[in-house]
């Protein structure tokens, strides 16, 4: 099925039928049809981690086969010409559509793997009249195993990120308040990260600093989320295991105490944050 991101779609796979007799689009289109049934659960597995998914017979999925025991096509349902990809003479391609469901949590990465089997039955004609009526017709039924893997990667990512921080108006640095950097970030399930925010545009005297129009600077922080005396670096980052679940994250922010108050203006500063994987 190879290889998706966290809660991608997995790309089609394809059953093949193969037949004994000599196929023409005649006997095709004479009463044949088949069925298939899904006899075994809809899971891929990689250790306690599963992964559901459902199987089709159209790309669009329609009808749609979501537990065992779902059945597609049966006598007036699936048409073997409008349903069959003829190779050859002697072999029928009988598309069947796998692909992953959505869920509200990433799944663990790594691979997973399952084996599907398939109840597959049908009627075929193999000789027709020259007024093109069926005078023989012959059944087929057998059980078939899918082998499926997929490979799922580890991801990360950020959800949202506030695009600015406000930390007000005040008239002496030593009247500022505490403002709070907001991000939402989501991770693979049971993966590591880092996450850490670099330096700025003015950073100078081992500092990040918001800087004015002419030049001068206001000295600041950002500490780790519930830890707000712990500056976040690059060199010490926020540690966390992801969930794969949205996971919010609120970053403190404060000037630098001790700074004497610079001229008025608007300080501004521009800061990256930053997850590694």
């Amino acid at each position: 099925m190879g290889s998706i991101s966290p809660n991608g779609g997995a790309p089609a796979t394809y059953f093949y039928a193969d037949c004994t007799v000599l196929l023409t689009i005649g006997l095709l289109s004479a009463a044949g049809w088949i069925e298939y049934e899904v006899l075994e659960p809809l899971e891929l597995i990689n250790g306690e981690s599963t992964i559901s998914y459902v199987i089709a017979s159209t790309a669009d999925y329609t009808p749609v086969i979501t537990q065992p025991g779902g059945t597609i096509g049966g006598v007036g349902g699936l048409d073997l010409l409008s349903l069959t990809l003829l190779a050859n003479t002697q072999q029928m391609h009988i598309p069947l559509y796998i692909k992953t469901i959505s869920t509200g949590i990433w799944p663990t990465a790594g691979t997973y793997t399952g084996i599907q089997k398939l109840s597959v039955r049908g009627e075929i004609c193999e000789l027709l009249s020259i007024l093109n009526i069926c005078l023989l017709t012959s059944t087929f039924s057998r059980v078939v195993d899918m082998p499926l893997v997929l490979e799922v990667s580890k991801s990360c990512e950020f959800s949202s990120v506030a695009s600015q921080v406000d930390m007000g108006q005040m008239s002496f640095l030593e009247d500022a308040e505490t403002a709070t950097l907001n991000a939402t970030v989501r991770c693979t399930n049971q993966e590591d990260y880092l996450l850490y925010a670099d330096n700025g545009d003015h950073y100078s005297g081992g500092f990040r600093n918001m800087e004015s129009t002419t030049g001068t600077k206001i000295a600041y922080e950002i500490f780790h989320h519930g830890s707000p005396s712990e500056p976040l670096t690059a060199a010490n980052p926020m540690s966390r295991e992801g969930t794969g679940g949205f996971e919010a994250v609120s970053l403190p922010v404060r000037v630098v105490p001790g700074q004497e108050t610079p001229v008025s203006g608007v300080y501004k500063d521009n800061i990256r944050l930053i997850l590694e994987y």
